[in-house]
C-alpha cells in the first residue's frame, strides 16, 4: 500500500495521523466531501477498468486459501482494497501495529467515510515465532507486521464499502484473470509454470488440489491457484503451505482462518445466490 497515494478528496495516511487530526481539520474535509460527493456508477467504471486491466492485475485482486473439510476460502485482496478504495473516494484509510509481543503481533487497520461520516477499525493477530517455538529474527518479524497492516486495512476497508459493488468488480476480475483468449490446455501450462516459478513442481501442485493429471484440473481449480499466488505474495500464505495435500489443515502462523469478512463475503454471496 503506498502511503504518499494521492487522488481527488483521498488521503492514505498512517492511523496515527487520524488520532492527531483537529476538529476543524475533520469537518473541513467531511464538507468538502459532501460538497463533492462520489458517483456510484463512477466508481464502479474506474475500479472495474483498474481491477480487469490485465490478467496480472485481476490475478492480484483476489486470494484462496485451502481449508479442512471444505472449499477453499476465497475473498477480495489487498490489491483490490486498494484499488477500490482510490475509486471510491472521500476516504481517510490506513493502518499500523499496535502490538508487538513474545509471540504475536497485532496490526489494527481503519477506514473512514468523509461523506457519510462512518468509520470501522479492524485487529489482525499474526503469530511471530516458528511451530518449534522460536522468536522470529528482525527482518521476518517486519515482514509479518506489513503483511498484517495490509490485511487489517483490507478488513476495515471492506467494511465500509458495500460488498453488492465490490462483488461485481471482484467476480470479473476472477474470470479476467484466467486469460480469456487462452485455451484450457494453455491455462492449466501457465498454472503449472507459475507454481515452478516458485519451487514447486507440477506433482506437488497436483497434490495440493487433489488432481491425478493436468487435464483434470478445472476452472474452479485455477481460481485457486491464481488465489494461493496473492494470498502467498501478501503474506497470508507459504509456498509450503499451500503445497500440502488438499483439505488438510494450515497452521494459523502462515495464513488468516475464517475471520469476520470471510463469513460475511460468504454469507453474502449464499444470500445473493439464493435471491
Amino acid at each position: 500500500m503506498n502511503e504518499n497515494h494521492e487522488a481527488v478528496a483521498v488521503q492514505v495516511l498512517d492511523a496515527s495521523a487520524l488520532e492527531t487530526l483537529s476538529k476543524s481539520e475533520i469537518e473541513a474535509q467531511v464538507e468538502t466531501a459532501r460538497r463533492w460527493p462520489r458517483k456510484i456508477s463512477l466508481v464502479k467504471e474506474n475500479a472495474m477498468a483498474l481491477a480487469c486491466l490485465d490478467e496480472q492485475t485481476a490475478a492480484s485482486c483476489f486470494y484462496s486459501l485451502p481449508s479442512r473439510g471444505q472449499g477453499p476460502i476465497q475473498g477480495p485482496s489487498v490489491r483490490l482494497a486498494e484499488i477500490m478504495a482510490s475509486s471510491w473516494g472521500n476516504l481517510r484509510f490506513g493502518a499500523r501495529v499496535i502490538e508487538i509481543g513474545d509471540r504475536f503481533i497485532v496490526a489494527q487497520g481503519f477506514a473512514m467515510d468523509m461523506q457519510t461520516n462512518v468509520a470501522f477499525t479492524a485487529d489482525v493477530r499474526r503469530r511471530i515465532t516458528t511451530k518449534n517455538g522460536k522468536r522470529y529474527g528482525d527482518d521476518m518479524i517486519q515482514t509479518t507486521c506489513n503483511a498484517a497492516c495490509s490485511i487489517a486495512f483490507r478488513n476495515a476497508l471492506f467494511k465500509i464499502i458495500p460488498f453488492a459493488l465490490v462483488k461485481t468488480i471482484y467476480d470479473e476480475a476472477k474470470a479476467t484473470s484466467l486469460g480469456k483468449s487462452l485455451s484450457m490446455e494453455r491455462r492449466r501450462s501457465n498454472a503449472i509454470e507459475a507454481y515452478g516459478r516458485q519451487g514447486a513442481d507440477e506433482e506437488m501442485v497436483l497434490a495440493a488440489i487433489d488432481r491425478r493429471r493436468q487435464e483434470d484440473i478445472t476452472v474452479d481449480d485455477l481460481l485457486h491457484l491464481k488465489g494461493m499466488l496473492t494470498a502467498i505474495k501478501d503474506g497470508e500464505l507459504t509456498i509450503e503451505q499451500a503445497m500440502r495435500p488438499y483439505g488438510t489443515e494450515v497452521e494459523q502462523a502462515g495464513r488468516v482462518v475464517a475471520s469476520s469478512l470471510n463469513d460475511e463475503l460468504q454469507r453474502e454471496a449464499a444470500e445473493g445466490a439464493g435471491e
